[in-house]
């Protein structure tokens, strides 16, 4: 072996064990366990966001029209980034691509932290943008659960997606602590603690093994039949525009019936617990029902709970409105996904569900904006 070797020949780079074709098979439960987390920290910055900007942008908008832009920028960033992060992931690796975002994610929570010290509506909107493209990356995850193969699809994206009801329990805690300490930047606090979860997020990207097996074997130009992508590209995109149309009009609704910021935070908590526990009962589920049977009830969840809100807004309704919306979308988009996958698409084809779901939210956004 040594005979072959030459000047300017390089066999690898890498540690033994870190890089190249031959390092050694992860656990997959270990991998699955490591995008539970990694995906979850992610969340817990979405949650916290998803409390303040609406507050922070009707505060310190210098207009009134602007006073949803940080909160679409949050969406706006997760929409561009959602191309890049599938190519990347493809290209360089997933560590590579989650430790990146992860990386954007701490960036965009100093930035919100700094502009909601200072009163800079500007730099917030520029930090929530980063923020979301953080996010957007992080939808990357639940495709690499998803994407294991027919039999193990639907457990491996219950753990990833279900990992984020456990934000539910810890973000109110989190966010008074912070909130007291930075007392009285409303909502500094709050990003700053976003920030401290993608710190997390990447170091869990790092332990991220070099060759996944939950996501080996996927083509990275496969291509799947319109027909067959369209039906859990719009099952995701109702469900997103429901959610998102809940969650811009609720911190301000709330408000507007005099609950505080805490309290705000307490409710988005059981939201986002509501978002992501049913998401848990995934494999009974699609095997006793069916995945159009799941993603119809959860749709049909999504759109009452719009309704009631649209029609009783007072603090109780909206409350359970919002857990409503937030249940119904864990439903209709962890169907959509693992229908998705069972049809095996490459990465053009997930990043364009991606993007399509998001712009959806962004519209859901726009819509609650009507009713403020």
């Amino acid at each position: 072996m040594l005979a072959d070797l030459r000047a300017g020949a390089i066999r690898c780079v890498c540690l033994p064990g870190i890089g190249g074709r031959e390092a050694a098979a992860p656990q997959p439960m270990r991998t699955i366990g490591l995008l539970g987390a990694g995906a979850a920290a992610s969340l817990l910055s979405q949650a916290l966001m998803f409390s303040v900007l609406p507050l922070a942008g009707r505060m310190l908008a210098p207009a009134p029209a602007l006073a949803v832009a940080p909160f679409l920028a949050l969406f706006i960033g997760a929409v561009v980034a959602t191309f890049p992060a599938s190519i990347l992931s493809d290209t360089f690796g997933r560590r590579a691509a989650f430790a990146l975002g992860a990386s954007l994610g701490i960036a965009g929570g100093l930035v919100v932290a700094w502009g909601l010290i200072y009163a800079a509506f500007w730099p917030l909107a520029v930090g929530a943008f980063w923020i979301g493209t953080a996010n957007g990356f992080a939808l990357q995850y639940r495709h690499v659960a998803a994407a294991g193969g027919k039999a193990d699809a639907a457990r491996a994206a219950a753990i990833v997606i279900g990992a984020g009801a456990l934000i539910g329990v810890v973000a109110p805690t989190l966010a008074g602590i912070a909130e007291s300490q930075l007392t009285p930047f409303l909502g500094a606090g709050s990003a700053i603690v976003a920030a401290l979860a993608h710190v997390l997020a990447l170091a869990a990207a790092l332990l991220l093994p070099a060759q996944d097996e939950i996501a080996a074997g996927r083509p990275a130009e496969a291509r799947i039949a319109l027909a067959d992508w369209l039906p859990p590209t719009l099952t995701a995109a109702a469900a997103w525009f429901a959610m998102m149309a809940a969650m811009a009009f609720a911190p301000v609704g709330l408000a507007g019936c005099g609950v505080g910021f805490t309290a705000t935070v307490g409710v988005v908590a059981w939201h986002l617990v509501a978002m992501y526990a049913p998401a848990l009962a995934l494999p009974v589920s699609v095997e006793r029902l069916g995945l159009r049977t799941v993603a119809s009830v959860g749709l049909a969840l999504s759109a009452v709970a719009l309704l009631a809100m649209h029609l009783w807004p007072v603090a109780s309704a909206i409350a359970l409105a919002l857990i409503g919306a937030g249940a119904g979308w864990s439903v209709a988009t962890s169907a959509a996904v693992i229908s998705l996958h069972r049809q095996s698409p490459g990465r053009i084809a997930i990043a364009a569900h991606d993007a399509c779901m998001l712009a959806a939210g962004i519209g859901g956004a726009f819509a609650a904006g009507g009713w403020l």
